[in-house]
């Protein structure tokens, strides 16, 4: 009995001790320590693969985007191991000259294509959408000509598009609604919606009148109010460069702006400039507010990491136009056109 008695704390020494030798959580590594690799997306015969816009489900379901002269090689899908290209109700439904302008969804089983067949800002266009159902593509059927420059999925019943002469659509799951913010325009000007965003249950769109060629131009910006089409803010870019018309949600779920010079934020009633910047900007990721990526021309990418920001010089070219960004706690996916020579190709950095 006594040899028991002795033995029993010694059992509880060594459990507590198996208890305390666990690993520690590792710690989460900085998107500056990243490393990269590239892929090259690019077809046979194709003097043009550019792909301008990415989302993502997780990172093992990644789409791209965007355009290819040789009509195949609009739309890539990666899965975790490798990037193929997915054109089949481009070929078969919507056409060689498609081009693809945006992709947005909420899960893996809802995923949304928008574009036009022809030339923008002609009468030489079709627009279209399409959707992944998690079983199969399929279109759409919406009898407008104007080309659709941005999609937005708020969720599976709640869909919004916007694009040319000023037109949007709003999908509630079993029908779309086509409307029109009307600008008044002038002989040969146009008038342009290149995004639109829904957060905190508020709908916005930004879009360009343009003139004389489009060196005239006027960005404008609104919001959705009883069903109708608010301006709330617009200026004239020959009198000084302010918020972009490129709309983005925060994963914190507030909204941004990219632009020609820098970062805003809507505060509610006017932008803020939170990243100035001496070139183009074209997108933003980030993990809160804190950990922050930026892309744009001229091979410009930016990191803000809640203290500082920082340029990943690695990137720098310039024929490079980074034109999107995807990524999570744990890795990074940077869209790059690669203007350098024949052809011109997409490369996928990826960063984990």
């Amino acid at each position: 009995m006594k040899r028991k008695i002795l033995l029993f704390p010694v059992l509880i020494i060594i459990l507590i001790n198996s208890c305390s030798s666990g690993t520690d959580p590792e710690e989460k590594k900085s998107l500056r320590d990243y490393t990269w690799t590239a892929d090259t997306l690019t077809t046979d015969q194709s003097v043009q693969t550019l792909m301008r816009s990415i989302w993502a489900s997780s990172s093992n379901d990644i789409y791209v985007c965007g355009h290819n002269n040789s009509g195949i090689g609009n739309i890539w899908h990666y899965n975790g191991h490798k990037w193929s290209y997915i054109d089949d109700i481009i070929r078969n439904d919507i056409g060689r000259l498609a081009s693809l302008s945006n992709v947005h969804g909420t899960n893996e089983n809802n995923v949304w294509l928008v574009g036009y067949n022809g030339v923008a800002n002609t009468d030489k266009k079709n627009s279209f959408i399409v959707q992944y159902n998690g079983q199969k593509w399929v279109e759409h059927k919406i009898i407008y000509g104007s080309a659709i420059n941005w999609v937005y999925a708020a969720s599976v019943n709640d869909v919004w598009a916007c694009g040319d002469d000023g037109i949007t659509y709003h999908y509630n799951g079993s029908v779309w609604d086509i409307d029109t913010i009307n600008v008044p325009v002038s002989g040969e000007a146009w008038f342009s919606l290149y995004s639109i965003v829904k957060v905190n249950n508020q709908v916005y769109c930004a879009g360009s009148r343009l003139e004389q060629g489009g060196f005239n131009k006027k960005n404008i910006f609104f919001k959705r109010e009883n069903d109708n089409w608010v301006e709330v803010e617009s200026y004239e870019e020959n009198q000084g460069i302010n918020w972009g018309t490129r709309l983005l949600v925060s994963t914190y779920k507030e909204l941004y702006s990219i632009g020609s010079v820098g970062v805003h934020k809507w505060e509610g009633s006017q932008w803020l400039k939170v990243f100035s910047s001496q070139f183009p900007l074209t997108w933003m990721a980030d993990i809160g507010e804190n950990d922050v990526l930026i892309t744009g021309g001229f091979g410009k990418i930016f990191h803000y990491n809640g203290a500082d920001w920082k340029q990943f010089e690695q990137f720098e070219n310039i024929d490079f136009i980074h034109s999107a960004v995807w990524r999570n706690d744990e890795e990074a996916f940077i869209v790059t056109l690669d203007l350098t020579g024949t052809p011109q190709t997409t490369i996928i950095w990826h960063g984990k």
